[in-house]
This record gives C-alpha cells, sequence and structure tokens, in this order.
C-alpha cells in the first residue's frame, strides 16, 4: 500500500519465487484498498489480478485465488468476484477434470457456485443436442458438456465413450424430436 502511494503503482511478487502468489497478492491489496477507501489502488488491483486470471487460471494458484476473492470481498462488491466467475465460467470444463482443487473450491465456497450459475442462466448461450447410439433418445444440454469425451445418457443411461461424436449438427437439430 505504502509503495503505491509513493509511486502509483505496486510490486505483486512476479518474478519471485519467495513471495506469495502474484494472483493472491492482488486480491490481498484490493482487499486493503476497499478497507482503507483507497478506490484507484482497487482498481489497479483489479486490472492486475484480471491481466494475471486469463493467464493464470490454468495454474495451481487459482483455485486459492478464488477463495481469497470470496473470503476477503463482500457480496455486495461485484469487482474480483465477477472476473473470477467469468473465467470459470469461459473454462468449467478443464477446471472441473478429476479431483480438481477448483471443485474442491466450488464446494466450499457456495457464493462462487451462486454467480456461476447466475452465469449459466444469463450467457447459457447455444444448446448442444445429443442423439444416444443405443435408444436414439435427443437431448438438450448447454456447451458445458461441450468436450466431455464420456458420459452417460440423459435418457437410457448408456455409456458413450465421446460425446463429440454423438453432438447433432443444427441442421439435424431442426428435424430431431427432443425427448423430455
Amino acid at each position: 500500500m505504502l509503495q503505491f502511494l509513493y509511486k502509483f503503482d505496486y510490486h505483486d511478487g512476479r518474478g519471485f519465487a519467495d513471495t506469495m502468489e502474484p494472483l493472491s497478492f492482488n486480491v490481498l491489496v484490493y482487499s486493503i484498498a476497499d478497507k482503507y477507501d483507497i478506490q484507484e489502488l482497487k482498481e489497479l488491483a483489479k486490472e492486475k489480478f484480471e491481466c494475471l486470471v486469463k493467464e493464470q487460471w490454468v495454474q495451481d494458484a487459482f483455485p486459492e485465488a478464488l477463495r481469497a476473492v470470496y473470503g476477503t470481498t463482500p457480496g455486495t462488491d461485484r469487482g474480483l468476484r465477477d472476473i473470477a466467475a467469468r473465467i470459470s465460467y469461459d473454462n468449467i470444463t478443464e477446471l472441473m477434470s478429476a479431483d480438481s482443487a477448483f471443485g474442491r473450491v466450488l464446494g466450499d465456497v457456495a457464493a462462487l457456485g451462486a454467480d456461476l450459475v447466475t452465469l449459466l442462466v444469463t450467457r447459457g448461450g447455444h444448446i448442444q443436442k445429443y442423439k444416444c447410439s443405443s435408444c436414439q433418445g435427443v437431448f438438450g444440454m448447454n456447451g458445458l458438456m461441450n468436450g466431455t469425451k464420456a458420459g452417460y445418457c440423459y435418457v437410457c443411461s448408456d455409456y458413450h465413450r465421446d460425446w463429440k461424436l454423438l453432438a447433432l449438427s443444427k441442421e439435424s437439430e431442426k428435424h430431431s424430436n427432443p425427448q423430455k
């Protein structure tokens, strides 16, 4: 904070192995700036966090940064929360890999889950339809299933190895009769 007050910038630890993870450090700076009502520092921390998180969401530090975002900011302060939720939403398939730290954070931080559901409802986008090769049942799902390789049919529960092969094209969707 003092560094910012003198230089109008701060070093977030990038490039130094013995410091706090830069993502979490920027969350901490944001929180301190909010506490002391230093809006320029808060905005700078938000910008640095957003820049970093776009590159580092795949790293192990991201789930802990999410925990810090939701643990140190009030629910009414959407600054970092909206960024964290958007990045999580945009990369949910990769983040939800088996036994992921992200999945554990999602289980622990209810507000993150609520933000993701809100994005799912408001930004859900195209509903991809799939046709089961076993029962010929057709069902729709938003883009979150895209990229998922294996799973079970929602109609007959048969297991399929690759959902991409079962995705209907836009043209065949027009001629299919979805089961409810």
